[in-house]
């Protein structure tokens, strides 16, 4: 992936993270996860990969995130500073090896350190 790709890529999981941390109760969206991002090369579309925490919920809330595509698209619009914006494409990831990592580096943050 060239240069332009990755900077484009970090700018858009940076702004989605924000609209989902500051608009993501509205939405109905909880504890969501980016997993991965790919974009095409003419920045036409971009692929998300998302996870939510709550393993129970989480196709409910990404039937959410789905219902309110077009609204994030337009946050994601307003907030870009690039000419030309990807359409996002969600998916759900079901990466289990991956979430089970998101887990243990959490539970080992939460856990207190043994000092010697």
């Amino acid at each position: 992936m060239n240069l332009r790709l990755e900077k484009v890529k970090s700018q858009l999981r940076r702004i989605l993270a924000d609209i989902f941390i500051t608009k993501g109760k509205d939405f109905g969206i909880d504890f969501i996860s980016i997993n991965d991002i790919l974009i095409s090369r003419d920045l036409s579309s971009a692929k998300v990969w998302v996870s939510f925490a709550k393993q129970s919920d989480s196709q409910r809330s990404f039937n959410g995130l789905i219902k309110n595509s077009k609204a994030i698209q337009s946050l994601l619009y307003k907030q870009f500073v690039i000419k030309k914006i990807p359409k996002i494409q969600w998916q759900l990831s079901t990466d289990l090896d991956l979430e089970f990592k998101v887990e243990q580096i959490l539970d080992d943050i939460k856990r207190p350190k043994d000092k010697d």
